[in-house]
């Protein structure tokens, strides 16, 4: 393998795949027996030729800060780190579209089309480390979904090297194309079990103008979920509409006391963005609906220093769960359920049900606009009692949110996490022709075995 991408590119140290064995889902956990930086297409499909004939598993690895365990060489096998693939190789402006390899990391991409007046809208909160290779297999979202959408609007054309090396080209930098099998589509959210995305045609869009970001508090979930859905029905599409519970307001109130977020049951913040007489328009029929229906404070503004201080609470609101009890911490699983909008109330109510049930603290905030909760499990990993329930509280989670006609995850992917699950919201029939076409596209079952339920 060191012949194919060179010495300097290759490792079997085990100190350095022991870096590869783990992703932030800390309980699953697996040493590759190598690892390999391919620079360029014609390398990964060098590599996948060679592992192919020898039946070694390959799991491709971007930034490793997926969720679900996605990046886990579960089998052990090959790590394919495509994070040296990271080179934007065309800004098109003339037609709306970049082309990347996938080690690209999404702040980086952004950072470049803004010298341009454009950007790339999806922007999940790890977008200052993740990988466009990443995010595309995951089909990743982020809190701008609500107007924006996700990752799979944007996604024009591929270039993906298959198991047995061949390499195939999807889509391309037109706006419409209708000729057959979405192929482009069927890559998207697949998790590196079909093949090795080695570059990406993306769509970009104008810079808005400006935003406007309105932050309100709420005594009652219930009036708070009925605001939202008030400002849906007068016309107005947000670009972000995020919730924090009043677990989370406290955890962002002791992790930076000098945020001091209003200590209510539920507080909203919404960003609207357009022109600069649309956005502030927005913003006061927000403000206006908010007060209307039941708000207690509302705050709002188009200074862009005073909106990111707005959205300061929110940011921070990851890392401040694992600090509202001592001893306690934060544990990846079980937090990206996403539920029908109208189903928000429901779904916040019963994962509180669950924390009280269990006696297990869980912070709950999220993307109420588009229904996207990540409901933070704070356990004290010193007690053994506190992982026998993990499994429990987890599991009661995701059935809610199947339960309430929604998915167990919104934007961070299956991997091993909700493997389990992929029958139960898919059904028998659905996963049966999902094994199918994992067959047709990887025979030998080398491409990131033992996630999404696919083996047969």
């Amino acid at each position: 393998m060191s012949k194919i991408v060179g010495p300097k590119n290759a490792t079997a140290e085990p100190s350095e795949l022991y870096l590869y064995s783990m992703t932030p889902l800390i309980r699953y956990q697996h040493m590759p027996d190598a690892v390999v930086r391919p620079k360029v297409t014609e390398q990964v499909s060098a590599l996948l030729k060679l592992v192919n004939e020898k039946n070694i598993p390959v799991t491709p690895r971007g930034a490793g800060s997926n969720m679900a365990g996605g990046a886990v060489p579960i089998k052990g096998g090959l790590v394919l780190d495509m994070s040296s693939m990271d080179k934007i190789l065309e800004i098109d402006l003339n037609n709306h579209c970049v082309v990347v390899q996938p080690g690209v990391v999404l702040a980086v991409l952004n950072e470049e089309l803004r010298k341009h007046g454009f950007f790339f809208p999806p922007d999940p909160s790890s977008n200052k480390v993740c990988t466009l290779g990443g995010l595309v297999a995951v089909g990743g979202g982020g809190a701008h979904a609500v107007k924006y959408s996700t990752v799979r609007e944007y996604v024009l054309g591929l270039t993906v090297v298959l198991s047995n090396g061949n390499v195939i080209k999807t889509g391309g930098k037109t706006i419409k194309r209708a000729t057959g099998y979405n192929l482009t589509q069927l890559f998207i959210g697949s998790e590196g079990t079909l093949g090795v995305i080695t570059e990406i045609i993306l769509k970009v869009i104008p810079l808005p103008e400006t935003r406007s970001v309105i932050k309100t508090a709420f005594n009652d979930l219930e009036v708070a979920a009925r605001a939202v859905n008030v400002i849906f029905k007068n016309g107005i599409i947000p670009a972000a509409l995020e919730i924090l519970d009043n677990s989370a307001i406290k955890a962002v109130n002791k992790y930076k006391p000098q945020i001091n977020l209003p200590e209510v049951n539920v507080m909203l913040l919404i960003e609207v963005d357009g022109s600069k007489d649309d956005v502030r328009r927005q913003a006061q029929a927000i403000s206006q609906i908010c007060l209307s229906h039941g708000a207690v404070d509302v705050e709002w503004s188009d200074n862009e220093m005073k909106c990111a201080e707005l959205w300061e609470g929110r940011n921070v609101v990851g890392v401040a769960a694992s600090r509202l009890i001592e001893t306690y911490s934060r544990v990846y699983e079980g937090e990206d359920i996403t539920v029908p909008i109208s189903k928000v109330a429901d779904a916040v109510r019963g994962i509180k049900k669950i924390s009280e049930k269990h006696n297990i603290p869980i912070v709950i905030f999220g993307h109420i606009g588009d229904g996207n909760l990540h409901p933070a499990i704070l356990i004290d990993k010193k007690k053994n009692e506190h992982w026998k329930l993990l499994d429990k509280v987890i599991d009661e989670i995701h059935e809610l949110a199947l339960d309430l006609g929604g998915t167990v995850s919104g934007e961070h992917g299956i991997g091993i996490l909700r493997a389990k699950y992929m029958e139960r919201e898919n059904g028998p029939i659905a996963m049966d022709i999902m094994r199918k076409i994992k067959k047709v596209f990887d025979p030998k079952g080398i491409m990131n075995p033992g996630k999404l339920d696919l083996e047969a």
